[in-house]
């Protein structure tokens, strides 16, 4: 058993995508093949499955624990520790490349892109606003929830 550190899990919750799409996905970026709900890439295991907290329905954008697919990443050796960051950030760029609304829950969410996807729903929706991925700087208080799209 490995012992636990502040990369050890993460849950990626996810919506505007079904846990087929996503499997297909990620089975492509990874060139990698699920065996149920899991998929083991180098010397992690991610698993994609329905959100048991999910809502029938529909959910505000910003209620994300209830978004409908729920990822969650775990090494099942060390290594696996030190390759968690780039895994979870090519998972995220990867959803956000499909249109997918994505936010990560885990202790590393600031070494990762956008804070982990938080930010992304933060932006306000207007053409002034920067592109910080990042999530370093200043950023600007919240004017509307939704998707951005990022050029680029």
């Amino acid at each position: 058993m490995i012992p636990m550190s502040r990369y050890s899990y993460c849950r990626i919750l996810v919506t505007e995508i079904t846990v087929e799409e996503t499997r297909r996905l990620l089975g492509s970026l990874f060139d990698g093949v699920f065996e149920r709900n899991t998929l083991t890439v180098g010397a992690m295991e991610i698993e994609v499955r329905r959100n048991p907290d999910a809502q029938s329905g529909g959910v505000k954008a910003d209620d994300f624990v209830r978004w409908p697919v729920q990822i969650e990443t775990e090494p099942v050796t060390p290594h696996g520790e030190t390759t968690a960051v780039e895994t979870v950030s090519r998972i995220l760029e990867s959803l956000w490349g499909a249109q997918a609304q994505a936010v990560a829950a885990c202790d590393f969410e600031d070494e990762l892109p956008w804070k982990g996807g938080i930010q992304r729903l933060r932006i306000p929706m207007t053409a002034e606003a920067p592109c910080n991925r990042s999530g370093a700087g200043d950023m600007p208080q919240p004017l509307a929830w939704g998707r951005v799209v990022q050029e680029g």
